[in-house]
């Protein structure tokens, strides 16, 4: 939760200026409280136990009680040994901030959310008593006075006590002399229970935790509401992203069609700093503009196409890319840059460039712009196998997207489209019968689960099983522990877990721009997490179907359920489920399949297919 946006979480985030976005990295030991008052909230930091600086919110404002100068030095072990010791100027300075601000960026997110949700930070640094290359930055947080009822929820879900009073973790490195890499030290990650009990978790954890429990002084007004659910009847929301699949590849615009489309990419240009133009769009036009500029040769541009199309890229050498480009496309009618010179300043510029340019396609989508980009994109242009299905069946992405359930609905006696094989029967009956075992005495929670993704969220499941998607239930426990995986294309997107005590979890892949909304703010995010207490938010491994999809996971099968009966939930579940089909078929991994246990779950019944 580190970011600024113009719809902020909590009150504290008003007050997320740089400074203070760099507490823990300080060289000096601190402490951060924030505390509420008559008429707001209060912040305090100290460092080295002296008062450094205080700020009084009331209404929308900041009061300066006290504030110290800030010419306090950055730890040296935090800081990469390529930057020790560099002369900076104003440039260099930020550029040298925003790389550290990277490598700690979870140190920093761990800080802002406690300190945002109203909990006293210590910070301290030392060389690690057992192993002198190893230094740490030790985290001790207390809480304050939480929203119990949340609170509870979300120590239940997750099986932790109650009566928690402190919570400590230690940001670490284990190499002091190369470009270390830093990471959280599990053994030294635990909750304090009544003082003196120490339970191990995590740092995701206590985040969600202090997210979900907060204190209604710490937030802003509108976090909290209701989610709405399918067992009361609310319908799903409407698609708020571009769900149009680009079908027709053959479809020439007319000249009117053209000239709508250039003016949203000058629009979208302007908006977002592709201020410069070259046309016609030749290496050497644009390696003469770039010089022009005097900004270097590495940033970001945008190709206009002679039809409307476009495509956004980024590269250290933009007009020698363009020569790339200018062999696959005969038909690029201009070029709009937006050179980035820190990003040339940088030792590792790729990382950053990439990151931009994420952002930038995830913006691109939600104006709705004709992209000829693939990687990183929600929807796909182009004509894909699995459109062929939809038109078949007289239905259209759009359609199936609008209404996901009620389109399943109308295909549900439709004949399946696998024929259970003697081999694949022969594989999966025995499949079945240790996945029955496995979830004595939940077996038709766990049954009724899958089913009410498949329902809602896959499309044409009848239609698309075993080309499209699979549901596996390995006869042997990965280390993942996966009980059971509901694969789209490459991609797993609803799993049920099991631990080695045999409790079962789960979690479900989400489109999050769906979930969020367009700018995915903090407030969102928030407010959905104190929805759905006890649930973590962790970014999916595989980005298969474009940008911004996460997993939401679920510790325990009641919260799973509480999940899919979210209309929100479904509906962002099967907008990444549709562009995750889009994408591609299964490919090998349809040897996974298990057909019988598809065939109990579409049948009601655990027995089913074992006679």
């Amino acid at each position: 939760m580190t970011d600024i946006s113009p719809q902020p979480a909590f009150k504290s985030d008003i007050l997320q200026i740089i400074w203070r976005t760099h507490v823990p990295l300080l060289s000096q030991g601190s402490t951060t409280t924030t505390q509420r008052t008559l008429t707001g909230i209060k912040i305090t930091h100290e460092i080295d136990k002296e008062l450094t600086s205080s700020y009084v919110h009331n209404t929308d404002t900041w009061d300066t009680e006290r504030e110290s100068p800030t010419d306090y030095e950055f730890w040296e072990p935090l800081i990469p040994p390529y930057l020790r010791g560099q002369t900076l100027d104003d440039d260099t300075s930020d550029q040298w901030l925003m790389e550290i601000e990277e490598i700690h960026a979870e140190l920093i997110e761990l800080y802002l959310t406690l300190t945002g949700a109203g909990w006293q930070v210590h910070i301290t640094h030392s060389r690690n008593a057992f192993d002198p290359q190893r230094f740490d930055v030790n985290v001790y947080a207390t809480p304050p006075t939480l929203d119990m009822v949340r609170a509870s929820s979300t120590l239940q879900a997750w099986s932790y006590p109650t009566g928690i009073t402190a919570f400590e973790t230690r940001w670490t490195t284990t190499d002091a002399d190369s470009d270390p890499l830093w990471h959280w030290q599990p053994d030294c990650t635990h909750f304090l229970v009544n003082e003196q009990e120490e339970i191990a978790t995590t740092p995701r954890f206590i985040s969600a935790l202090a997210i979900a429990s907060a204190p209604a002084w710490t937030l802003t007004s509108g976090i909290d509401s209701d989610f709405r659910r399918h067992s009361t009847g609310s319908p799903m929301p409407q698609t708020t992203i571009s769900s149009s699949a680009r079908i027709d590849d053959n479809h020439k615009p007319s000249s009117a069609e053209v000239a709508e489309k250039k003016a949203s990419i000058e629009s979208w240009a302007s908006e977002y700093g592709f201020h410069t133009i070259v046309q016609p769009a030749t290496p050497s036009a644009t390696k003469k503009t770039l010089s022009e500029l005097d900004l270097g040769e590495t940033g970001y541009y945008l190709l206009e196409f002679d039809n409307g199309d476009c495509y956004l890229g980024q590269s250290v050498d933009i007009s020698e890319r363009l020569k790339g480009h200018r062999l696959v496309h005969k038909d690029i009618s201009s070029i709009r840059l937006s050179p980035d010179p820190a990003a040339a300043r940088m030792a590792n510029p790729l990382r950053h460039l990439l990151r931009v340019e994420r952002e930038l396609l995830a913006a691109l989508q939600q104006t709705g712009l004709h992209s000829r980009n693939k990687s990183e994109m929600t929807y796909i242009s182009g004509k894909r196998a699995l459109d062929e299905i939809f038109a078949a069946n007289r239905i259209s992405t759009s359609d199936w997207l609008a209404q996901p359930i009620q389109q399943n609905s109308k295909f549900s006696k439709v004949a399946r489209n696998l024929t259970i094989s003697p081999n694949q029967r022969a594989r999966g009956v025995p499949a079945y019968k240790k996945w029955l075992s496995r979830t004595d005495g939940q077996s038709e929670i766990a049954l009724n689960l899958i089913r009410t993704y498949i329902e809602r969220c896959v499309p044409l499941p009848l239609l698309t099983e075993y080309d499209y998607w699979v549901l596996s239930s390995p006869e042997r426990i990965p280390p993942h522990r996966a009980l059971s995986n509901l694969s789209i294309g490459w991609t797993e997107a609803f799993r049920l877990n099991i631990d080695q005590s045999g409790h079962l979890s789960g979690w479900v892949q989400v489109n999050g721009v769906e979930l969020f909304g367009d700018g995915m703010s903090d407030k969102s995010i928030v407010r959905f997490l104190r929805q759905h207490p006890g649930v973590i938010i962790d970014e999916a491994p595989y980005q298969a179907s474009g940008p911004f999809n996460y997993n939401v996971i679920a510790e325990n099968l009641d919260l799973l359920d509480e999940l899919l009966d979210d209309v929100a939930v479904t509906r962002a579940a099967a907008t990444a489920a549709l562009h995750l089909m889009r994408k591609s078929k299964v490919g090998n991994i349809k040897n996974s399949h298990n057909p019988i246990l598809v065939r109990a779950v579409s049948s009601r019944g655990s027995n089913i297919g074992l006679e």
